[in-house]
């Protein structure tokens, strides 16, 4: 006697990130089957990475949850300096932000950050100090404050 076990639907399509099936009772998609979830570098899972083929009360199988996806990871928490300016192209993975300060104020810091995996900016947010003059014997310098 053979005994069919429900089957739920493939997940062969899961973009930007991958899917590891654990048989189950009766092949890959069979009841009792777990998948495992994992994305690329620079994203992240929209929700619980694992899902369990399961039986409901109509002799068919489905997933416990849907189907989570890879969202790109974003930095946000990005603020201009006072005294200067920011250009980026995005606050997503790999997204470059460009700082700049106003007439009469240096950059203290480095000019281009990037949007790390860890949705974080990488190094730290430069500041925009001022440039001072000072007057010694007539002769008029610029320091760095």
């Amino acid at each position: 006697m053979h005994i069919l076990f429900p089957v739920c639907d493939s997940l062969s399509d899961f973009n930007n990130g991958s899917v590891i099936v654990t048989p189950g009772i009766s092949g890959n998609w069979s009841y009792d089957a777990i998948a495992e979830f994992s994305c690329i570098t620079g994203y992240v899972l929209s929700h619980n990475g694992s899902l369990r083929c399961v039986q409901n009360g109509f002799g068919t199988a489905n997933w416990n949850d849907t189907v989570p996806t890879c969202e790109i990871q974003d930095c946000n928490d990005l603020h201009q300096p006072t005294n200067g300016t920011i250009e980026l192209n995005g606050t997503t993975y790999l997204s470059v932000v460009r700082y700049t300060c106003d007439l009469g104020f240096y950059l203290n810091g480095p000019e281009h950050r990037k949007c790390l995996p860890s949705g974080k900016w990488s190094a730290t947010a430069p500041t925009c100090n001022a440039i001072r003059k000072r007057i010694i014997n007539g002769i008029s310098f610029k320091t760095i404050s």
